[in-house]
C-alpha cells in the first residue's frame, strides 16, 4: 500500500483510529473545514483511571472530529483559562506557529501523525519534519503530504539523534512560536489552538495534558494518574528537578528557545532526556509553565520505544540531573541530590525484583535508602506479593 493522504483508509489499525476519506486538496490555501477529520474510537478514549469521560463533543470545524473535554474539572496547578472562541474558530493570537517534528523509522505511524495535524482547528503556519537517516520510507511517505500541509521534509545524511534533528527543524522554521511533536504521537483537533491560547495568556511554556496511549489496549490511562504530572503553581524549578511534568508536545516562543540555545547536542545519552533538559533550562531562565484543562494529544507507547526502557531512562535521568547543577542556583543542589538518590533507589528495586531477593526488598522499603513513598510501596509490594506487583514495578509514567 502506498503512503500519504490518499491511502489513509487502511492506515489506522483496527482498535486505534478510523479516518474519513480526504476531500480534494484546495489550490490556494489550507482551510480547517477541508482538512482530514479523524474520528477517534470512543473505546480507545474510555477508561481513564480516576476520571470519567464527561462528554464527547463533535467540533463543527473540522467535521466528524470527536474531542475529549473535561470542562468542569479544574486542576490545582498553574493553568490559564482557554479561550473557547480560539478553540472553536481557529482564531488565535496573530503570531505564527511552526511545528517541528523529528522522526526515525516512523513509516508505520507518520500518516496518522500528519493526518492529525491536518485536522487542527488552528493549522500550523509552517511544519518542518526532519528524518534522522531512517532506513525505511518515512521521508517519502511524509513528503506525500506536502500538497495538504505547509510541510518541508529534511533528511539527515547520518543518524545524529533527536536533539540535533529538532534543532535543525527549528533553524528552518521562520515562525514566532515553536511547537514540538514526536513522529508517533497523535494530536487531537484543538491541540494547537489550546496551546496558542495558553501562551497568549501566560507566555513561557504552554504544556498540554495528554492521554497515555498503548495501542491495542482498551484502557487509556489519563495523565493525572501518572505520578501527579500536573503543573505546580509554586516552586516550579524545584519540582521540575524531581519530576518532568512538562509534556513533550509543548509550545514556546522562538525568542525563549533561542535564548537558552535550543536542545543540547552533547552525548547521545541526552536524547532520553532532551525535552526535560530544555524545560529545566527554560524554567531556570525565568519561564513559567502553564497547562491546559483537558487532554489534546495521544502519547503513544510501543514496545522498544525510549519511554518503554525504564532502566536506561533512569540512568539517563541521573546523568541529566548531574548536568543540571551547572545552570540552577546552588540552593537547589540538595534537591538534585535527593532526586538522584530516588532514581538510584528505583534502579535498586528493579534489580532486586528481577533477582527475587524479597528480604532485601523489604529492608529497603523500610530503610533510609528506599527513596520516595511510591518507590517504597513498590519495594514492599514486591516483597510481599511478587507476582501480583511485578507488572507495576516497571510501569513508569514518564516523558
Amino acid at each position: 500500500m502506498s503512503g500519504g493522504p490518499d491511502a489513509l483508509r487502511g492506515v489506522f489499525p483496527k482498535g486505534e483510529t478510523n479516518v474519513a476519506t480526504l476531500p480534494a486538496a484546495p489550490t490556494q490555501s489550507l482551510q480547517p473545514d477541508v482538512a482530514i477529520s479523524p474520528t477517534f474510537d470512543r473505546n480507545l478514549l474510555n477508561g481513564f483511571s480516576g476520571t470519567s469521560l464527561d462528554r464527547v463533543v463533535t467540533d463543527p470545524i473540522p467535521p466528524a472530529v470527536s474531542l475529549i473535554r473535561h470542562p468542569e474539572r479544574r486542576h490545582q496547578n498553574d493553568t490559564a483559562e482557554v479561550d473557547e472562541s480560539v478553540v472553536q474558530n481557529g482564531a488565535g493570537s496573530g503570531r505564527s506557529i511552526g511545528l517541528l517534528l523529528a522522526t526515525y523509522n516512523g513509516t508505520r505511524f507518520i500518516d496518522q501523525t500528519l493526518a492529525a495535524i491536518a485536522a487542527q482547528t488552528r493549522l500550523p503556519d509552517q511544519i518542518v519534519l526532519v528524518d534522522d537517516a531512517s532506513s525505511d520510507t518515512t521521508a517519502a511517505k511524509a513528503a506525500e503530504w506536502r500538497h495538504r500541509l505547509p510541510l518541508e521534509v529534511l533528511v539527515q545524511p547520518r543518524n545524529g539523534g533527536v536533539s540535533r534533528a529538532r534543532n535543525k527543524a527549528a533553524r528552518h522554521l521562520e515562525t514566532d512560536l515553536l511547537a514540538v511533536l514526536d513522529g508517533d504521537d497523535v494530536l487531537l483537533p484543538d491541540h494547537l489552538a489550546v496551546l496558542e491560547s495558553l501562551h497568549a495568556a501566560k507566555g513561557g511554556i504552554a504544556s498540554p495534558l495528554a492521554c497515555f496511549w498503548v495501542p491495542g489496549q482498551r484502557r487509556t490511562q489519563y495523565q493525572r494518574r501518572l505520578r501527579g504530572l500536573t503543573t505546580p503553581r509554586n516552586n516550579q524549578l524545584r519540582k521540575l528537578i524531581h519530576k518532568n511534568y512538562v509534556f513533550v508536545a509543548s509550545l514556546v516562543s522562538r525568542k525563549d528557545f533561542e535564548r537558552v540555545g535550543g536542545y543540547s547536542e552533547g552525548e547521545r545519552t541526552q536524547d532520553m532526556t532532551s525535552d526535560w533538559d530544555l524545560w529545566l533550562r527554560l524554567v531556570a531562565a525565568g519561564c513559567r509553565v502553564s497547562q491546559g484543562h483537558f487532554p489534546t494529544v495521544l502519547y503513544r507507547i510501543v514496545a522498544g520505544s525510549m519511554a518503554d526502557d525504564t532502566v536506561h531512562l533512569l540512568e539517563s535521568e541521573i546523568i541529566q540531573l548531574n548536568r543540571t547543577r551547572s545552570f540552577v542556583p546552588t540552593n537547589l543542589h540538595r534537591e538534585i541530590d535527593k532526586a538522584i538518590a530516588n532514581r538510584r533507589a528505583e534502579l535498586a528495586v528493579l534489580a532486586l525484583s528481577d533477582s527475587g531477593d524479597r528480604v532485601t526488598l523489604a529492608r529497603m522499603a523500610l530503610g533510609p535508602k528506599g527513596g520516595d513513598h511510591r518507590n517504597r510501596a513498590r519495594a514492599l509490594g514486591t516483597a510481599l506479593a511478587p507476582q501480583l506487583s511485578a507488572h507495576v514495578v516497571r510501569r513508569r509514567g514518564v516523558w
